[in-house]
């Protein structure tokens, strides 16, 4: 492994020396990480663990008061503050390395000659799009903690009191900004992902362009060869993110499940507000696991486009009848194995697939368990 990342490291120096020094407009994100101060990751962390003690001592201390919504508060409060500062700042150490950074400055270089108004409108499209679903996911919090606060108001004990319901509306703040916070940085780490992974996909087309206007097969298996480090040295680093986005995503998922059916068992019959109160609270452990699985099917695309080189390749038109050299080019990309690896796994259209396969199996279970029970 370590000899595949040397070889991986020396060939993309090759190939960054060919682009001397140019300052190329597109970062895919980078920038954007970088405007980030280095102590909210730390301070999120910090202040989601202390939130979250917080609430569990406060529901304690006021377990005569039924709080609709703060079990998946206290969890998501979690989830977002904890992945938000992890992610982060592994993105930060990656982008530190010299692999990625020679792997970015390749891709810049790529770009610069290659769809470069068509990707910067993708770009920015897909920016606008991120802070539009951070705007509503930060909303639709504020609404359940609003109606929760209106729920209190009706259902205050001998109790509870004044200082009691200052304390609540406090940590709900806190909650908030925490959940907001940490979406931010999730969606930018996401950002960043895509962003390589749209210039691995635009880089191909390229190549392929290049291949299909050049027919030099000689040369194409050196270029291949570049464009498999190029993959494999931005698969590489971007990997431990992916894992911990569908870690922590999956868990969130199988926690919303579960609260979903034991919410429904402990209620005695479903009330609008306190309904959508929870619904909304537990709306981030499904975005995040959406986010998730649209960057897997993005991973998941880009292998897919790269088993389809070989065909592509031999149906080029050569002088030869039997070309040699095309026979060669082909066999040694079917041999390069070449994709998005999350360690030694090879992300798959076929993986995505059973993903969504599991999930909807959960969900058809779930739905079928409370129709049982509420019908």
């Amino acid at each position: 492994t370590t000899l595949l990342k040397d070889a991986d490291g020396a060939t993309l120096a090759q190939i960054d020396s060919a682009a001397e020094e140019e300052d190329y407009p597109f970062n895919f994100g980078t920038g954007l990480i970088q405007l980030i101060p280095r102590w909210i990751p730390l301070l999120l962390g910090i202040g989601s663990v202390l939130g979250a003690v917080a609430m569990i001592t406060m529901t304690a201390w006021l377990s005569h008061v039924q709080v609709h919504n703060e079990i998946f508060v206290i969890f998501t409060t979690l989830v977002y503050g904890i992945a938000g500062s992890v992610c982060i700042s592994i993105l930060r150490s990656s982008l530190q390395r010299k692999d990625l950074s020679l792997a970015l400055a390749c891709l810049r270089a790529v770009m610069a000659n290659f769809k470069a108004e068509r990707f910067a409108k993708a770009r920015r499209r897909k920016l606008r799009l991120f802070f539009i679903a951070w705007l509503f996911l930060i909303c639709t919090q504020i609404v359940s903690h609003g109606l929760q606060w209106y729920l209190l108001d009706y259902q205050h004990g001998d109790g509870f009191t004044p200082v009691h319901d200052m304390v609540f509306k406090v940590l709900g703040c806190i909650a908030v900004l925490c959940v907001a916070s940490g979406s931010g940085l999730i969606l930018s780490v996401a950002y960043v992902q895509s962003g390589f992974i749209s210039g691995l996909d635009a880089a191909i087309d390229c190549w392929c362009n290049h291949m299909l206007t050049f027919p030099d097969f000689e040369l194409g298996v050196q270029s291949w060869a570049n464009m498999e480090a190029l993959l494999k040295s931005v698969a590489r680093e971007l990997g431990k993110i992916f894992v911990l986005i569908h870690t922590f995503s999956s868990v969130g998922l199988i926690y919303l499940l579960a609260n979903c059916t034991t919410y429904l068992f402990r209620m005695d019959e479903l009330l609008v507000v306190p309904t959508v109160a929870e619904g909304l609270a537990a709306l981030p452990l499904f975005f995040l696991f959406s986010l998730s699985m649209w960057l897997f099917g993005t991973a998941a695309a880009l292998t897919e486009k790269c088993n389809m080189i070989p065909s592509l390749v031999n149906k080029i038109s050569s002088q030869e009848t039997m070309s040699q050299d095309k026979a060669f080019l082909v066999n040694f990309i079917q041999n390069s194995n070449a994709g998005f690896f999350v360690g030694n796994v090879k992300l798959t259209q076929e993986t995505f697939v059973k993903q969504l396969i599991l999930v909807c199996g959960l969900l058809s279970g779930l739905l079928g368990t409370l129709s049982r029970i509420r019908i």
